[in-house]
């Protein structure tokens, strides 16, 4: 549920600050971690308006867009990256932002996800095993 929140909020922001042209919503695997959690990487990329560098030193911190005329005319009040941000790190991972004018924006998450039994996964795997019951 944080999870979907994060990523709901994430691309919500590049639809918002991206009047012309993509995002993109990325997952990958990135091995597992001691405690047998598959760590995920997951990045939402877009090719908007972009953040100015000095703009991005206070991205974390509540309210902070509603310094930036962009954030406003967007109807933003700075707490989307913030709380996605601490909504992360409550999982156990990291958030992290690159981002340029005119460049857009890439907003990458890292998280340990426990392994969840009966899931899709699952089925999938019992449907690859000829000896499994049916």
């Amino acid at each position: 549920m944080r999870l979907a929140q994060v990523l709901g909020n994430l691309i919500g922001n590049s639809l918002k600050f991206t009047p012309t042209g993509s995002v993109w919503l990325r997952a990958e695997s990135a091995g597992t971690d001691p405690q047998g959690r598959v760590r995920v990487r997951i990045e939402v990329r877009d090719t908007g308006v972009g953040i100015a560098r000095e703009a991005q030193e206070c991205l974390f911190q509540p309210f902070s867009g509603t310094r930036r005329p962009s954030v406003l005319r967007a109807g933003g009040a700075g707490l989307g990256l913030p709380l996605a941000q601490r909504l992360v790190q409550l999982m156990g991972g990291t958030l992290a932002v690159e981002s340029a004018p005119g460049a857009g924006t890439s907003v990458r998450i890292e998280l340990p996800l426990a392994p969840r039994s009966g899931g899709l996964a699952d089925q999938a795997a019992g449907a690859a095993d000829p000896s499994a019951p049916v």
